[in-house]
């Protein structure tokens, strides 16, 4: 009697703690994808941005969405991602958004998300490329 009742303490302690640790998993899991999505999302509209042009503000843009989702960032990015952030909008002191920058935060945001592989220059180079395909897009249309 004591052997079943010891048995089936440990298999309720056994549910109770792996349940308990697949909450947590689930939870990481969560703020892992709302993450990323805050990410993408500042991403795709800071790459709007004037960037190495005298800073000017658009009214065809969309800042409002912009200054949300660097506060989603403030708080639930990482203590690198929100340090990289904050350095890209401070170069508006110099009265332009710099592409340097940009990839700066392209770089910590996929460091925070997968420790990626590519260095800063290679992220450079891969960001400078796409935006500057866009550009000669742009003024060809």
């Amino acid at each position: 009697m004591d052997s079943a009742i010891i048995g089936l303490i440990g298999v309720i302690l056994g549910a109770s703690i792996q349940y308990i640790y697949m909450i947590r998993a689930e939870k990481r899991k969560k703020h892992l994808e709302k993450k990323a999505q805050v990410y993408t999302d500042f991403v795709e509209l800071a790459a709007g941005l004037p960037f190495e042009q005298p800073f000017f503000a658009d009214p065809n843009y969309s800042y409002d969405k912009l200054i949300r989702y660097r506060s989603l960032i403030i708080l639930i990015g990482s203590d690198i991602v929100i340090s990289s952030v904050n350095k890209f909008f401070k170069s508006t002191k110099r009265y332009y958004y710099s592409k340097e920058l940009f990839c700066d935060v392209i770089y910590a945001m996929r460091k925070d998300l997968i420790d990626d592989k590519y260095d800063k220059d290679t992220i450079k180079k891969l960001v400078f490329n796409i935006l500057e395909e866009s550009e000669s897009k742009n003024k060809k249309n």
